[in-house]
């Protein structure tokens, strides 16, 4: 009998407990859930919710993973080593944010919940084509002076973006003091998740972004909101990837990699009236000290001219779905196409003589982002003809190697970043598509008849305008970001100007004018 009672006042006491666990946890979710206990969040932890939670392990075995990698790969910021736009480094201090000195406008960045953003990140990156770590700049391959030559995916953008705004001096932490709302919705890289089945669909999670937006004070007011693209404007009109297709897309100004060049497309898309500013596609290069990079006198990666054994080089994959590029390709001969490292390939001496090389750099394969940069630091033309689309990657790659782009004009209007501010005519050579495709001349002997003294030129020009059209990483002061980013936000602020001009006329954003 003495058991059993035991056995029973255990049982009791059990109970009780779970039932108080229980009852606290209830309590905790009731909170979370209360908007008058969310409205109170302290900036600290908003920033905390947005630091990738990619790496689960504790703060132990963190800290023995980074004694593994760090090296060169190390930036110094706030006192302490961190790696530059690492999982836990890329979130900047909110003391910092408070003290930066601020700008014409000011921008908050939505704490959207993780499904939009992170969720996504997650889904992607079990794609090994996809190095979204260090915040979107991928893994260091190697650094070469001031740049960081980074594994960087070419549709990194949306996560590039919203943590270099993250550091950016245009940043608030109080809404109430903002002129410009940022949406750092992953909208384009969720169309590469391959599990997309039912919540996890691209306009699923489209629907229920712009639902989440219409619950938010600013939105309905009609403020100035802002996002990024990671693909090319007309890929984000389709029935895999959505986002322009919704009327309520027309709200928000994009940053996108290529505007659609096409005009008829354009309308056939019902692309009109959607405001898009064009940012260089993520590159390899990235500036990592701070100061006054922007302005450089010295090459990034480039290396002096009489090094440059290569005088046309076509990085570029085998895939023969544009016609004018597969004309271009068969001017190369078949010794000069290859996969291999600079080194490697000019090794041997059956390779010695060759000045006209056409690099396989088939998107995902063969380690190509290894060799890349190599053969443009040594090549004197980097020939950028359209894929599946008119602009690529391999441009900008071009302009930190320090290599000419040589481009190919046909009918259509491409718009390339920042062209109200950068003279491209100074630092690109452009041919004309029907010379190759029905005069049917060679690229070389068009390029052979630019004087020396032009092809120098454009060289120092290349070496002043590189750090313009790259994303730096962050460095000790936020007020110092350089780049791409820096042009961009004054590109928003005219859009910024003009919204202010205009908020009372609502016909203005439905018309071509915005276009």
């Amino acid at each position: 009998m003495a058991l059993r009672s035991d056995i029973i006042r255990w049982l009791t006491l059990g109970i009780f407990a779970t039932t108080i666990l229980m009852l606290g946890q209830l309590a905790w979710v009731v909170r979370d859930k209360d908007p008058r206990y969310r409205s109170v969040r302290k900036p600290e932890k908003i920033l905390n919710d947005l630091v990738l939670r990619e790496h689960a392990t504790d703060d132990k075995d963190n800290e023995d993973n980074d004694n593994k990698v760090r090296n060169d790969n190390q930036i110094s910021y706030n006192g302490k080593i961190n790696e530059p736009f690492g999982s836990r480094s890329c979130i900047p201090d909110p003391k910092m944010i408070s003290t930066m000195p601020r700008r014409p406008y000011k921008i908050f960045i939505y704490d959207l919940p993780r499904k939009f953003n992170y969720d996504v990140l997650e889904c992607v990156k079990k794609d090994d084509c996809f190095d979204l770590d260090y915040c979107g700049m991928g893994q260091e391959l190697f650094r070469v002076g001031n740049v960081s030559v980074r594994n960087t995916n070419q549709f990194a953008l949306e996560v590039i973006l919203h943590h270099q705004l993250l550091f950016s001096p245009y940043r608030v932490l109080d809404p109430s003091e903002a002129d410009i709302f940022y949406i750092p919705a992953y909208t384009g890289l969720s169309c590469f998740c391959r599990r997309q089945t039912g919540t996890t669909n691209t306009r699923v999670l489209i629907t229920e972004l712009f639902h989440w937006l219409n619950l938010q004070k600013p939105y309905r007011n009609g403020k100035l909101h802002m996002s990024a693209l990671a693909k090319i404007e007309r890929e984000q009109a389709s029935d895999r990837c959505p986002l322009l297709t919704f009327p309520q897309a027309r709200n928000i100004v994009y940053a996108t990699i290529e505007e659609e060049a096409d005009r008829s497309h354009k309308h056939y898309l019902n692309l009109t009236g959607h405001s898009v500013v064009v940012v260089p596609y993520p590159s390899y290069g990235h500036i990592v000290s701070g100061s006054s990079q922007l302005d450089l006198s010295e090459p990034l990666l480039s290396i002096p001219p009489q090094d440059r054994k290569v005088f046309i080089l076509l990085a570029a994959g085998s895939r023969k779905s544009n016609p004018f590029r597969v004309k271009l390709m068969s001017q190369f001969d078949p010794k000069s196409r290859t996969k291999s490292s600079y080194d490697n390939f000019f090794s041997r001496s059956a390779n010695e003589d060759t000045d006209m090389v056409f690099l396989y750099t088939q998107e995902c394969q063969d380690d190509h982002q290894w060799t890349t940069i190599p053969w443009m630091q040594h090549s004197v033309f980097c020939l950028q003809p359209p894929g599946d689309s008119p602009t690529r990657k391999s441009f900008y790659d071009a302009i930190m190697a320090g290599c000419i782009p040589v481009l190919f004009k046909d009918h259509k209007q491409v718009n390339y970043p920042f062209q109200d501010v950068l003279d491209y005519k100074k630092f690109t050579v452009t041919l004309s598509y029907s010379d190759i495709d029905r005069k049917r001349r060679l690229v070389r002997d068009l390029l052979e008849r630019i004087p020396q003294k032009e092809i120098q030129s454009k060289l120092n020009a290349i070496q002043k305008v590189a750090a313009k059209l790259q994303y730096s990483l962050p460095v000790e002061s936020s007020s110092q970001l350089k780049g791409a980013t820096q042009l961009l936000m004054k590109e928003i602020g005219y859009y910024f100007a003009t919204w202010q001009l205009h908020k009372n006329n609502p016909e203005f954003y439905n018309n071509d004018q915005m276009d």
